[in-house]
């Protein structure tokens, strides 16, 4: 298992968890979540979640009240 799971991460480096272990499931190794993931943890191989980017934020604009009820604006 520890051979298999440093193959898959030097040849997909930015894959997750869930979809080594979809791999190593297509490949054919009978091992379930809960143990790949004991050893994925224990060759540090669990990357860190990455923090979404913040967008720039606009300065509000005011409401604009239409002068008719059927006017679009």
């Amino acid at each position: 298992m520890i051979k298999a799971l440093s193959a898959l991460a030097e040849r997909h480096p930015s894959a997750g968890f869930r979809k080594r272990h979809v791999r190593l499931r297509r490949a054919g190794h009978p091992w379930n979540h809960k143990r790949v993931w004991r050893v994925y943890c224990t060759l540090k191989l669990n990357l860190r979640r990455q923090r979404k980017r913040l967008r720039a934020l606009r300065p509000p604009q005011p409401l604009v009240q239409p002068i008719r009820p059927s006017d679009a604006g």
